[in-house]
């Protein structure tokens, strides 16, 4: 797993941030974040007959962490469900699929600083134009196939249902400032967007 470029000015950090499973760009001081391109976006492109789609948090499910992310490494759980939008594939087998609903959970040893050890599973129901559900997908996260992309933040494979067999990778950004990380409040929370590739 990669990390986005970026480097911390605050606390005297200068590592990258991830924060399970999730890009993180490092904050300017008391300033919007900016997000560079993530590795997953600069990569060449997906073979053909990819499944790839947009990937958001909703408003008012946004992803959790518990404990909260703070400076201090430790454990955390981790919960989100992630809307898939805008799906689209070259191959007419998978032309249906216009979207899907993931609901995440995982685990991972991270502070401010970084992530490892990330652990999790998935459930994606798939939707087509008229929003009627077509096929369920089971995945599990961490894991490395033979084609897992080592340096996306969210990578696995498809482990049962819709697609069993396939890798998939992609990248969650945060929205919004990250400095309550280096409080004793932590980050219990984060709203995001990316994307997300089946192939």
């Amino acid at each position: 797993m990669s990390v986005l470029s970026g480097r911390l000015v605050r606390c005297g950090l200068a590592g990258p941030l991830v924060f399970v499973g999730i890009a993180v760009p490092a904050p300017a001081a008391d300033s919007a974040l900016a997000s560079p391109p993530s590795p997953a976006e600069r990569r060449a492109p997906a073979r053909y007959g990819a499944l790839t789609c947009t990937v958001t948090t909703t408003s008012g499910r946004p992803m959790t962490f518990s404990p909260p992310i703070r400076l201090r490494r430790q454990y955390v759980n981790t919960r989100a469900r992630l809307v898939l939008r805008d799906c689209s594939s070259a191959d007419p087998r998978r032309s249906r699929i216009a979207s899907g609903v993931m609901t995440l959970t995982g685990n991972a040893l991270a502070n401010c600083t970084g992530v490892s050890d990330l652990r999790g599973r998935a459930t994606v129901t798939w939707y087509d134009a008229y929003d009627r559900p077509l096929a369920r997908s089971s995945l599990r996260t961490g894991t490395q196939g033979n084609r897992a992309r080592a340096d996306a933040q969210l990578n696995g494979r498809v482990t049962s249902g819709y697609l069993a067999g396939r890798t998939f990778y992609g990248s969650v950004r945060p929205r919004g400032r990250l400095t309550r990380c280096f409080t004793r409040q932590g980050i219990p929370s984060i709203h995001g967007t990316g994307r997300l590739t089946i192939d």
